[in-house]
């Protein structure tokens, strides 16, 4: 594995031109969490979503002017405490990227985005297989919830069942 600085990494917030780049990270993540036979994200949907939309937020991590990292964010507009979460849906970072400080970099920024907009809390998931990526939130200061449990529910196909 190269040696990479952190200081030869740029975090910024993605612009139009990185959607194919983001894209091309997203769906290695879903292929590495094993849900890329369900990946539906084309490049015109996440441009929609995130360009026209602004759904949510992303920030890349560059190195050597490539995208190598990337942090997928939205609001939790308040909660009890009335103030904003931020909730982390994606953090990647490309292979030979992982490791010298790229994920570091995007987590950090990522909680100035939240300070800056007065929250007070980041959240987010967890494969409960994946040390590696525990030990690295833990290293950024994260404690894991254990009064809580992550629950889901796909409501395709289930609209009559909740009609009933």
């Amino acid at each position: 594995m190269s040696s990479v600085k952190m200081s030869e990494i740029i975090v910024r917030h993605a612009t139009e031109a990185d959607c194919l780049r983001v894209l091309e990270l997203m769906k290695e993540l879903a292929d590495f969490e094993g849900y890329l036979d369900k990946f539906r994200v084309t490049t015109d949907s996440l441009k929609h979503q995130y360009i026209c939309e602004k759904r949510f937020h992303i920030l890349v991590a560059e190195h050597e002017k490539r995208v190598e990292g990337i942090l997928v964010y939205y609001f939790l507009p308040f909660t009890y405490d009335l103030t904003p979460w931020l909730f982390i849906k994606e953090l990647y970072v490309s292979g030979h990227c992982r490791g010298n400080g790229a994920g570091e970099q995007l987590f950090r920024h990522a909680r100035l985005e939240c300070l800056a907009l007065g929250g007070t809390k980041m959240k987010w998931e967890v494969l409960a297989d994946n040390k590696r990526a525990q030990s690295f939130y833990a290293k950024q200061g994260a404690l894991t919830e254990q009064a809580w449990q992550t629950m889901s529910l796909p409501v395709k196909g289930h609209w009559k069942k909740l009609a009933q």
